[in-house]
């Protein structure tokens, strides 16, 4: 099967995963990473609570576990070595890394990791910088490189850029006289690596590192180099910042929607089935067949994904609604009107979860009829036989009269809708303090639930026809969903939970956890001296 010069790439970029795996092979004789059965369970029963209560992306969760447990490390005082076999044995035990797997060796690679960025975070605080600001975005580089070390990310990584590769010429920017080609290519990369691999501002901030440090992320640490790098930190970092916030990109990444399924489904086809992507079992056949039975597996599995989505989303919620009763609604009422409005009560601590729960049990897959068009629009894309069309993307939005009559429109439809909803829950003798938190969670939860009903189609590429009934749903709920979003964006890292588990309860735990662990060797030891 002829294919394009991208995936040809892609094809041998893939070559490199045999040469990483050997990074994780056990030698003989060869000591391996090993944490106690029991302890690891426990470890692992306090991430999955945590986890519950810290709403994430899937994707994101690992990565943001290890950011956790190094910042952890780096604020003990006691622990002043061995941060690096301490956050395996963390990982390992919290279930993130197999047990009795990997080899010991694998520590030192690490720790060489952890003292680069140790280096670096030296350097700059000789600089006038603010340590507060650097420290987070060294952290968030040292946990994306460390994650990437353990989890590599060959596949998702040469797919991406087979992505950027094809669909780059077919980018035509209107309105884009002062817009050089590489700030068109910077805008585009970033535009994929966001529709394809679902990249959150840490992950892009690395990917954009590497550009600018292609030897960043080698074992070999040159003291001289990080010296430079940390004099130059700010400059880089806003540079990277102004790429990542200017709008044009995720004005790119709408129109990426289809060719991203595309590539998702070649992502996951390497990975499930490997040896079918070589030059010689790469055939026409091969694909249709790899392709659809993927597809009906993929369907499947996002119910899985979304349920497990929603489960962690609704216990979040709940009980983020019984702490804020506690806290701020009983106590209110008691002080205003020496009484509890049980009803407002009610409502605001069941209302939101079930509202969650009934929205996304509802949501449709996909039918198995839509796969002949998105499995014959791979094929072209391999093949390089499809007419790709170009996508039209404005720089900047576009003034009109028309879209200011509308903007006002939409402004009068939000506070209509918004006046609305306050009206009934002052019917319902709400007060301040609970319509208040009825409206932050309605709007929360209302983005949320889009969210994930927007995931089961995913993999749908055939048009969806709007409909009249559609159109005056999305009219309603489109200025909730809208102030959830920026709700979402504003406050994400305003978490009591999690304030809670990482300050007051993690680090005590994980000690006992450690003890515990000791313990349980120190009790074999005798064990084994009795025989």
């Amino acid at each position: 099967m002829d294919v394009t010069p991208q995936i040809k790439q892609l094809i041998d970029r893939l070559k490199s995963r045999s040469t990483i795996k050997t990074r994780f092979k056990v030698g003989l004789n060869e000591e391996v990473i090993s944490v106690d059965n029991i302890a690891s369970k426990l470890a692992s029963l306090y991430e999955k609570m945590r986890n519950s209560v810290d709403y994430k992306e899937e994707h994101l969760i690992r990565r943001s576990a290890i950011e956790r447990i190094i910042k952890r490390l780096h604020h003990e005082s006691f622990r002043k070595t061995n941060i690096s076999r301490v956050l395996i044995i963390e990982l390992v035990r919290a279930g993130y890394l197999p047990n009795n797997t990997l080899p010991v060796r694998i520590i030192d690679d690490i720790e060489k990791i952890i003292y680069k960025y140790g280096l670096l975070r030296e350097y700059c605080s000789k600089s006038s910088f603010d340590m507060m600001r650097v420290s987070a975005k060294i952290l968030n580089l040292e946990a994306t490189e460390i994650e990437e070390y353990l989890f590599p990310p060959v596949t998702s990584t040469a797919t991406a850029d087979a992505f950027y590769l094809t669909i780059r010429n077919l980018i035509n920017i209107k309105d884009a006289k002062k817009i050089t080609q590489e700030e068109k290519d910077i805008q585009t990369y970033i535009a994929c690596y966001r529709s394809l691999l679902r990249y959150d501002e840490p992950s892009l901030f690395y990917r954009l590192w590497l550009l600018n440090h292609p030897n960043w992320n080698s074992n070999q640490i040159d003291e001289e180099y990080i010296a430079e790098v940390a004099a130059n930190f700010g400059l880089y970092e806003s540079e990277i910042e102004k790429n990542m916030s200017n709008p044009l990109n995720w004005r790119i990444t709408y129109k990426l929607r289809d060719y991203a399924i595309y590539f998702s489904l070649i992502k996951e086809s390497v990975d499930k089935q490997p040896e079918l992507w070589t030059h010689e079992a790469l055939t026409e056949e091969n694909i249709k067949e790899q392709i659809s039975s993927l597809l009906t597996w993929k369907y499947k599995q996002e119910k899985k994904v979304i349920v497990k989505s929603v489960n962690r989303m609704i216990i979040y919620i709940f009980l983020t609604k019984i702490l804020l009763a506690f806290i701020i609604e009983i106590p209110y009422d008691l002080l205003t009107q020496d009484h509890i409005n049980k009803l407002a009560l009610g409502i605001n601590i069941t209302f939101h979860p079930l509202l969650l729960f009934v929205v996304t049990r509802i949501i449709k897959l996909p039918k198995e009829d839509s796969k002949e068009y998105t499995i014959s629009s791979i094929i072209e894309i391999i093949n390089g036989k499809a007419d790709l069309p170009k996508l039209q993307v404005w720089k900047k939005r576009k003034k009109s009269l028309i879209g200011i009559i509308l903007g006002v429109i939409y402004i009068i439809i939000f506070i209509a809708i918004f006046g609305g909803i306050i009206w009934t829950l002052v019917l319902l003798k709400f007060n301040i303090v609970g319509g208040g938190l009825f409206l932050l969670f309605l709007s929360i939860v209302s983005y949320f639930g889009l969210r994930i009903r927007n995931r089961a189609k995913k993999w749908l590429i055939t048009p969806k026809n709007s409909t009249t009934k559609g159109f005056f749903i999305d009219l309603l709920i489109m200025p909730i969903v809208h102030t959830g979003q920026w709700i979402s964006e504003k406050f994400s890292s305003v978490n009591v939970f999690v304030f809670t588990m990482d300050f007051f309860i993690e680090t005590p735990f994980q000690l006992i956890v450690e003890i515990f662990e000791g313990f349980t060797h120190y009790l074999k030891e005798k064990k084994e001296e009795m025989e």
